[in-house]
C-alpha cells in the first residue's frame, strides 16, 4: 500500500513524520558518529599513548604526576562509555581532574586533548556553548604550537557543534576552513569525516543534492584512498536515507543491501541491526507495516543485547512511526514514551525533546487530546528553556497557544448549544470565554509579541 493510499488524514500528516525523520536522523548522526569521530580519529586519546610518553619527555615526580592524569583520564573514558547523564557529568569532573595536572606540568598538547575530550562530551549533554568555549580554546593551543592538521580537527568540531544549534551558516564556515587545510594536508580519513559533516548541514538545509554530492566523494575516498570497509558502510547507509527521502526507494534499497552485506562480514552486529532499522523504516513508509516491524524488532532486539540503551531509542522512534502509519496511535505513544525515557537518561535534551514533540503532534493531530497535547508541550518548554534555545522556546509558547486556540473554539461551540439546549444566558457564559482569552494573549506573547495582533 502506498501512501496515496493511506487514509486522509494520516496522509495529510505524512510531511510532518518525514520532517521529524530527518531531525532525529541528522541529530543523531551529529551526535553518534560525526562529533566523535572527529576526536577518534585524530588520535587524540591520551589512552593511546604509553604514560612514559607524554607530549614532552618528563622525569621523576613528574611522570609519576602525569600518570596520575592518565589513570583520571581513563577512568573518565569508563564513565563515559555508560552513555548516561551521570555518567557524562562524572567524567567531566575525572576529565577536568586530569587536565589540571597537565596544566601543572605544562603539557600543552596534553592540555588540547583534554579540552577537546570535554567539549565532546558537554556536546552530549546539549550543553552546546560550554563545548563551543572549551573548542576555542584547544584551537588556540593548537594555532600556538603549529599544528595545522589538529587545528583543522578543533574547527571541524566547532562546526558540528554549531550545526547542533542550527546555527549552519556558521557551521559551513568552520567545516569548509578544515576541508581546506585536510586536502591540503593530504589526510584523507580526516577529511571524509568532515565532507560527512557538511552533507549533514546540507541535509539540515534542505539541499539534497549538495547532501548527496559530498556522500559520494566519502565513499570514494573510503573505497580506494583509505580501504575502510566499515565506513564505506556508514557512507552507504547516509546515502539511502536520503535517496528514501527523495521517493528513490529501489536505490536506497540497493545502498542498504550493499551496506547490510558489508556488516555481516565484518560481524558489525550494531551495523547489521542499523541496516536492519533503516530497511525496516522504508518498508514502513511504502506501507508495507508488517514486514516493517518484522524488521524494526530484529533491530530491537540486538542492539538490546549488543548494544549500550541508547542505540535503542532511534528505532523505538521508528516503531512509533509504523503504527502511526497503522492509525495505532496509542501503541505509537507507548513507543514514543520510552525512546523518551532513554534520551533522557542518557542526557540527551535535544533528541528527548523531539520524542516528546512527536508524542504532541499525536495528541493533538490524531487524538484529539488538547489536555495531553499541552503536558508534554510543557515538558519540551522546560527542555527548551534548559538548552536556552529561545527559538525552540518561543515556537513551543506558539504551538502551546495554537491547542489553547483550538480548544476555546470547541468551548465555544459547546457553549452556544448549552445555551440553546438549556436556555442558560450566553451573556454570562461569555465572562468566561473572556477571561480565558484573556489568559491565552498573554501566554502565547511572552516571547512572541508578533502574534499578539492576532489577538486584537
Amino acid at each position: 500500500m502506498h501512501n496515496q493510499h493511506l487514509p486522509q488524514q494520516i496522509r495529510q500528516k505524512l510531511n510532518l513524520w518525514t520532517s521529524r525523520a530527518v531531525t532525529i536522523f541528522v541529530s543523531l548522526l551529529l551526535l553518534s558518529e560525526s562529533t566523535a569521530a572527529n576526536i577518534r580519529a585524530n588520535g587524540l586519546q591520551i589512552a593511546q599513548q604509553t604514560v612514559s610518553t607524554p607530549s614532552v619527555p618528563l622525569s621523576g615526580e613528574k611522570q609519576k604526576r602525569y600518570e596520575e592524569g592518565v589513570k583520571l583520564y581513563e577512568e573518565a573514558q569508563e564513565l563515559q562509555k555508560k552513555g548516561t547523564k551521570e555518567g557524562y557529568q562524572q567524567a567531566i569532573e575525572k576529565y577536568k581532574q586530569a587536565l589540571k595536572i597537565v596544566k601543572e606540568l605544562g603539557l600543552r598538547a596534553d592540555q588540547a586533548e583534554i579540552l577537546m575530550k570535554i567539549g565532546l562530551v558537554n556536546i552530549y549533554l546539549s550543553e552546546h556553548q560550554q563545548a563551543l568555549d572549551l573548542y576555542n580554546q584547544a584551537l588556540k593551543i593548537w594555532q600556538e604550537l603549529n599544528q595545522p592538521v589538529f587545528e583543522a580537527s578543533v574547527l571541524g568540531m566547532i562546526g558540528d557543534a554549531y550545526s547542533g544549534i542550527g546555527k549552519t551558516q556558521k557551521a559551513l564556515e568552520y567545516l569548509k576552513r578544515a576541508e581546506s587545510t585536510f586536502r591540503a594536508q593530504k589526510q584523507f580519513r580526516f577529511l571524509a569525516i568532515n565532507l560527512s559533516s557538511i552533507s549533514r548541514v546540507y541535509m539540515r538545509l534542505g539541499e539534497t543534492k549538495n547532501a548527496i554530492n559530498y556522500l559520494n566523494q566519502i565513499l570514494e575516498i573510503y573505497r580506494t584512498a583509505e580501504k575502510d570497509q566499515v565506513k564505506e558502510a556508514h557512507t552507504l547507509n547516509s546515502l539511502a536515507f536520503i535517496h528514501s527521502l527523495i521517493g528513490e526507494s529501489e536505490l536506497a534499497f540497493k545502498y542498504y543491501n550493499q551496506a547490510l552485506e558489508i556488516y555481516r562480514g565484518k560481524k558489525d552486529f550494531l551495523g547489521e541491526a542499523e541496516m536492519f532499522k533503516s530497511i525496516g523504516s522504508l518498508h514502513g513508509k511504502l506501507g508495507k507495516h508488517d514486514l516493517a516491524l518484522e524488521y524494526l524488532n530484529k533491530a530491537l532486539q540486538i542492539q538490546s543485547t549488543k548494544g549500550q540503551l541508547v542505540d535503542q531509542a532511534p528505532t523505538l522512534n521508528d516503531i512509533a512511526s509504523v503504527y502511526i502509519l497503522r492509525g495505532d496511535y496509542e501503541k505509537a505513544v507507548k513507543y514514543y514514551q520510552k525512546s523518551k525515557s532513554i534520551f533522557h537518561e542518557a542526557g540527551w535534551t535535544t533528541l528527548e525533546s523531539l520524542s516528546l514533540g512527536s508524542i504532541v503532534s499525536i495528541y493533538r493531530n490524531f487524538l484529539g487530546n488538547n489536555q495531553q497535547a499541552l503536558k508534554y508541550t510543557q515538558e519540551v518548554l522546560e527542555l527548551n528553556r534548559k538548552t536556552g534555545e529561545k527559538d525552540e522556546e518561543a515556537s513551543t509558547l506558539n504551538q502551546q497557544g495554537d491547542i489553547y486556540e483550538n480548544s476555546t473554539k470547541k468551548m465555544i461551540q459547546w457553549l452556544c448549544w448549552f445555551s440553546k439546549n438549556f436556555h442558560k444566558p450566553f451573556s454570562e457564559i461569555g465572562k468566561t470565554i473572556n477571561l480565558f482569552f484573556d489568559f491565552r494573549h498573554r501566554f502565547v506573547c511572552q516571547l512572541n509579541p508578533s502574534r499578539i495582533d492576532f489577538f486584537n
